[in-house]
Formats: structure tokens, C-alpha cells, sequence
């Protein structure tokens, strides 16, 4: 197993990639950082794994629907990441291919993922990104991390299960709850519910998908390490 760096956006994915490694070669377990839904916390962690002589950069964890087809819990395999206001940054083929052949047991969806700077939390603000750009699903860290995957010339991998889909409100108390680290701020949320105490009914919505997002990527996790050598 080939030592691959890693990036996620809550800390709960990260755990799931931890959990999977578990027993192999310290020196072969990957790489691992939060970002906390942010690029640019994204890029940096990938340069600084890219620079310790990683093998791969991956960008692991939840996303939003885009195409209202999708559902929570579908895999998203990346071919290519549409960062905003530059041009779209391929995904590493064979590598895909073999992702999605050791995940033969489920179904893989391929197609673009957009990267956005900020959360893309209505289902109106979904269906425009899906009108202007095609892309099946929005992120808030891939497009970092692939933009350090171009820059160091290293293979790229992007898998991503849908939590919310097209037809979901992302409510400003779910957003406040994710801390810098990719921890969660309970408090936030509590603090945002006591404002706006209607936001209670889509935030339930969103933790049920995010629950089942997880389940699924708990899934995906090992067939990314068993495909470490591409």
C-alpha cells in the first residue's frame, strides 16, 4: 500500500479513512487532513502532503446534489473538478477505473464535480450551478486539493457520496456547525436554532443524509487504499 494524502472536509470523514487504515504499515497509511469546508485550507494540506512525497492526492467526503437524479448516498466518482473561474482539472483514469472496479459491489456515478467557495444551500442556487456548469455535485475542498495535484503533477482521485440532493435547503444552522478543523460546533448550531428555530425541521433532513452519506462512505474507503499503487 502506497502512501496517498488525503483530504477531507469534517473530521467524522477523516475518521472513516483512519478506521480503514487501520493495521496496515505505518509507513503506508495515508496522509489525512480536515479542511473544514474551505479550498484554500484544502490546497495548502495538499501541497504540504505533496511535498512529503505522497503518491496521490485524494479529495474524500460529502457533497451536494446537483443533478436532482441523485439521491443520498450515491458514490460520485469524479472525472473531472470544475474549480470556480478556472479550467477543469481531470481526475487520474486508470485510477478511477481501478476505484471503481474494487467497488464492484455498488454502483459508482461518474461525472464533473464543481467546486464552490461557499456553501450552495437552496435547491434554486442547485439548479442554477447545474444549468451553468453540468456538473452532478458540489463541493467545498476538491477543487483545492486538485488544483495542488496539478500544480505537483501528482494523480488525483475524487470520491464524494451525496448527502444533500438537489431538492434539499442546507439550513445557515448546519453551515455554522462545521468548525475550521472540520470538527463539529454544537453550540453554533444551537445558538443559530434559538434565532431561527423553523431551520429545526431541514436541519433533521440534513443529518439524516449526511448519516447515509457516511454509511456509504465508509463503503468507498477501503477500495481507495487497495487502489494506492496506481
Amino acid at each position: 500500500m502506497s502512501r496517498l494524502g488525503i483530504i477531507t472536509g469534517m473530521k467524522v470523514e477523516a475518521d472513516i479513512l483512519s478506521a480503514a487504515a487501520r493495521g496496515a504499515p505505518e509507513q503506508s497509511r495515508p496522509l489525512i487532513a480536515a479542511a473544514g469546508g474551505n479550498a484554500g485550507r484544502a490546497e495548502n494540506a495538499a501541497r504540504g502532503f505533496a511535498a512529503a512525497g505522497v503518491r496521490g492526492l485524494v479529495s474524500f467526503g460529502i457533497a451536494g446534489g446537483l443533478d436532482p437524479r441523485l439521491k443520498s448516498g450515491d458514490i460520485i466518482l469524479a472525472d473531472t473538478v470544475l474549480p470556480p473561474g478556472d479550467e477543469g482539472i481531470a481526475t487520474h483514469q486508470v485510477w478511477c477505473a481501478a476505484f471503481a472496479a474494487a467497488f464492484a459491489a455498488a454502483s459508482v456515478i461518474e461525472g464533473t464535480i464543481c467546486g464552490s467557495d461557499r456553501a450552495v444551500s437552496t435547491p434554486r442556487e442547485k439548479a442554477k450551478l447545474f444549468a451553468q456548469t453540468g456538473a452532478v455535485a458540489v463541493d467545498m475542498e476538491s477543487h483545492g486539493v486538485g488544483r495542488a495535484a496539478r500544480e505537483a503533477g501528482l494523480s488525483l482521485l475524487v470520491v464524494r457520496a451525496i448527502a444533500d440532493s438537489a431538492s434539499r435547503t442546507i439550513p445557515n444552522a448546519a453551515i455554522a456547525g462545521l468548525g475550521e478543523d472540520g470538527g463539529r460546533k454544537p453550540f453554533a448550531v444551537i445558538g443559530k436554532l434559538l434565532r431561527h428555530p423553523t431551520q429545526l425541521v431541514h436541519l433533521i433532513g440534513v443529518a439524516r443524509d449526511s448519516k447515509v452519506a457516511l454509511r456509504r462512505l465508509a463503503y468507498a474507503a477501503p477500495a481507495i487504499l487497495d487502489t494506492a499503487e496506481i
